[in-house]
C-alpha cells in the first residue's frame, strides 16, 4: 500500500487512478480550487514605475496599462485635425479629427451614426456651425431646445416659423 497518497483538502487516504493526482475526488479539488481564490491579495511593486499597488489578479506584475511594456510598443501616428487644425496623436493610422472636435460633433448631433469614409468633415462642421447659430437664435427667442422641439413637433412648424414668430 505505498502508492497511496493523503488529499490535501480533507485529509483522507486515498489510491490514486493516475499518477499525478492530487485530491481523492473532484469535490475536494473545487474545494481547494476556490479556497485559493478566496486567498486576499497581497501589495505588489510595479515592474516599470516602482509603485506599489493592490493587484486585480495573483499574477499582475503592472499597475497599470500605461506601465505595461506592451502597450507602449504601440506605434502612434501623426495627425492634423480637418475641424480646428491641432496637431495630435493617436493609434488610428487614418484619422481625420482629433478627440475634442469628435466629441463635440457627436453631442451636437451632426455625426449620425453613419459617417460615410469618403463624406467630407467639413461637411460635418458645417453643419455644427449651422446648429450653433440655430441655438443661439432659439435662447434669444427666450426657449430651451426641448421647449423648440417640443413646438416643431406638436403643431407641425418650420425652425423659421418658430424662430421669426
Amino acid at each position: 500500500m505505498s502508492d497511496t497518497k493523503i488529499c490535501p483538502q480533507c485529509g483522507e487516504e486515498f489510491l490514486p487512478n493516475r499518477a499525478n493526482r492530487k485530491y481523492c475526488s473532484k469535490a475536494c479539488q473545487v474545494r481547494a480550487t476556490n479556497a485559493n481564490k478566496l486567498k486576499p491579495l497581497t501589495p505588489k511593486i510595479c515592474k516599470t514605475c516602482g509603485k506599489e499597488f493592490l493587484p486585480k489578479c495573483t499574477n499582475q506584475k503592472y499597475c497599470s496599462r500605461a506601465c505595461h511594456p506592451s502597450y507602449n510598443k504601440i506605434p502612434k501616428h501623426s495627425h492634423i485635425c480637418e475641424i480646428c487644425g491641432q496637431h495630435f496623436e493617436n493609434q488610428k493610422q487614418y484619422s481625420k479629427t482629433c478627440n475634442d472636435c469628435l466629441a463635440a460633433l457627436h453631442a451636437q448631433g451632426t455625426l449620425a451614426g453613419n459617417r460615410r469614409r469618403n463624406y467630407p468633415m467639413k461637411h460635418y462642421h458645417q453643419k455644427a456651425k449651422d446648429f450653433d447659430n440655430r441655438l443661439k437664435l432659439i435662447h434669444e427667442k427666450g426657449l430651451t431646445y426641448a421647449q423648440f422641439q417640443t413646438l416643431k413637433l406638436l403643431y407641425h412648424l418650420s425652425d423659421e416659423e418658430i424662430l421669426s414668430g
